[in-house]
């Protein structure tokens, strides 16, 4: 989080954007192993944050705990913000948007993402401390 903020500070927005999608990946995979496991359904681990964000969702339809500490309203800020970076990559790599629009999108995203990144990291705390109260319910 440290490397985040210098980063947006020295404004190097797509490196702050970087560290933002590799920490909410992280705190992800935590909050997998507290609800159940980071393998999918063949015994894979779960890759990449859609299909992480596919099966957190799957896993608040029975869990209480998953469900009052990751509503749809932050799974959804999580599932926008990724969509806008995929489109900003894309935008990029296609030269589709002029390097005054790239570099307000980039801005927009490290911003964006530092305060994601403090919500997800709030709610995966308050998830780990109280899982303890309401286990972790069986398939």
């Amino acid at each position: 989080m440290v490397r985040m903020t210098k980063a947006i500070v020295a404004e190097f927005y797509l490196e702050a954007s970087w560290y933002a999608y590799a920490i909410i990946e992280d705190r992800l995979v935590a909050v997998l192993k507290r609800s159940g496991g980071v393998l999918d359904s063949d015994g894979n681990p779960v890759r990449m944050l859609g299909p992480k964000l596919k099966l957190i969702r799957k896993r608040r339809k029975k869990d209480i705990l998953l469900q009052a500490y990751f509503p749809e309203a932050v799974l959804g800020n999580i599932d926008t913000w990724k969509e806008e970076r995929n489109d900003l990559m894309h935008a990029m790599a296609d030269a589709s948007a002029s390097l005054p629009e790239i570099d307000k999108r980039a801005y927009l995203m490290a911003t964006r993402g530092q305060e994601l990144v403090k919500s997800v990291c709030r709610h995966q705390r308050q998830l780990r401390n109280n899982r303890h109260q309401i286990p972790v319910p069986t398939p």
